[in-house]
């Protein structure tokens, strides 16, 4: 599997981040890409082993910067959305890993296409963690996490991090236009 930490702008990170970066570089995914595999075949891909790499490698970013900017949302592109599923589907790995890097566990949130309001606010939160990468990233695969997305292609989102201890330290500051609140 491809590094996390080769890919993250260090002068971005504090030390208190670098040691959560760390544990989510050392998560064991290969059930999750082997998942990813199988459920990308029975849709008709093909992945061979450098897009899976990259895969994974973009969902720890995803994750990344759920930790790094803990005091907003983000979205994912319908790219990424089948490795978070395979990562959901190992049901006591991904609750271990979102207690010990979240502190509790990252609900996934898919958009209902049919609501034009949600649409615009899914495709806002992506706009905003495509910047975000841009900040705390220097490489991000565009076949993964492109900058400009088709609203047919946004697919979901998770939830705020809500553990004290992280949104304190989270590096940038709360967004009114990335927060929950925004889809009631």
């Amino acid at each position: 599997m491809k590094n996390l930490l080769s890919t993250v702008r260090a002068e971005q990170v504090t030390p208190y981040h670098m040691t959560m970066l760390r544990s989510i570089d050392e998560t064991d995914f290969r059930g999750v890409c082997r998942k990813a595999k199988e459920e990308l075949q029975k849709q008709g891909a093909v992945p061979d082993s450098g897009f899976l790499v990259e895969g994974i490698l973009v969902l720890k970013q995803y994750y990344a910067i759920a930790a790094l900017d803990s005091r907003n949302m983000h979205a994912v592109s319908d790219a990424i959305d089948p490795f978070w599923h395979a990562h959901i589907l190992h049901t006591e790995e991904y609750f271990e890993f979102c207690s010990r890097i979240f502190g509790h566990y990252l609900h996934h949130h898919p958009l209902d296409h049919e609501s034009d309001r949600d649409v615009k606010v899914m495709d806002r939160l992506y706009r905003y963690t495509v910047w975000c990468y841009d900040q705390f990233f220097n490489y991000v695969n565009p076949t993964f996490f492109p900058k400009e997305l088709p609203v047919y292609r946004l697919v979901c989102k998770h939830q705020l991090v809500t553990t004290e201890e992280i949104w304190q330290n989270g590096i940038l500051p709360e967004n009114p236009e990335m927060q929950p609140q925004v889809f009631l």
